[in-house]
């Protein structure tokens, strides 16, 4: 092919795209109800359709882009952050739950001796540092007391 054949031809071919780009778009619904789109007017009810051709450059792109990876990244660091917390949270209450069980069995333990009556009981005097024993009313005291508290607190 010469030359003037092919800038012919690359003419040719932009007159034909240039024009597809402006291609007229008919709309109609057939007896169906069936709504039906084309470049020609095939149908006599069609009716034209005005298209709304946006422009968009490179750099619009771009920078729409870089603006949804910086709020993906912020969503993501938003959910980081939710989960960091409630795993916080959760071990909070694992660590109150351990401390919690821990004092139960103390008190447990205390009110099992309470129970048994082998011992003598005393408590050390908060000026003086000195024992002072306990009866066995006052023993039996605190061990309702300590069995109260048990079953409101940890049952």
């Amino acid at each position: 092919m010469n030359r003037v054949g092919v800038v012919g031809a690359a003419i040719l071919g932009l007159i034909l795209v240039s024009g597809a780009a402006h291609a007229e778009i008919f709309k109609w619904v057939d007896a169906n109800g069936k709504v039906h789109y084309s470049d020609r007017k095939v149908d006599t009810q069609a009716k034209k359709v005005n298209v709304k051709t946006g422009t968009s450059t490179l750099t619009q792109t771009n920078q729409s882009v870089e603006q949804r990876l910086v709020q993906q990244q912020k969503y993501v660091n938003f959910l980081q952050s939710e989960r960091i917390e409630r795993q916080e949270k959760r071990q909070e209450a694992k660590q109150e739950e351990d401390k919690k069980r821990k004092l139960c069995a103390a008190m447990q333990d205390k009110l099992k001796s309470y129970s048994q009556g082998n011992y003598r009981w005393y408590e050390l005097d908060a000026k003086s540092g000195e024992r002072q024993y306990l009866s066995d009313d006052q023993v039996e005291l605190k061990r309702q007391a300590l069995q109260a508290d048990l079953k409101s607190n940890y049952s």
